[in-house]
């Protein structure tokens, strides 16, 4: 009712070919991330031309994509009330009762 074909036809053009086993598997590494950083991803793959980003993905593990994120969550999780690292500015996570960043190995003054 008052749909674009138009608009119906672009969607048709760009889930031509999908793999909806992938998209469920995104949908599932994606649940529970802060809406905020999905609009800011969206903005981001504004006028991204979706053949040249199936290209670009052929070939990706997404088992290890899905590991990445949890491991992410994890670190997130466990980074709190970390301070950001003084030498590369990235977070740093607890580590006994001082914190080490993971990006660059610098901590807060353990050894």
């Amino acid at each position: 009712a008052g749909v674009d074909p138009r608009a119906l036809e672009s969607v048709r053009e760009t889930l031509a070919g999908v793999d909806l086993r992938a998209l469920e598997s995104v949908r599932e590494t994606l649940a529970g991330v802060d809406p905020r950083v999905l609009e800011s991803v969206r903005g981001a793959m504004a006028g991204v031309d979706p053949r040249a980003l199936e290209a670009a993905m052929a070939g990706v593990d997404m088992r290890a994509v899905t590991e990445s994120v949890a491991f992410a969550r994890k670190v997130m999780a466990q980074s709190g009330d970390g301070p950001v690292c003084s030498l590369c500015g990235h977070m740093t996570i607890r580590n006994g009762s001082c914190f080490i960043c993971l990006t660059c190995g610098e901590t807060t003054g353990c050894s």
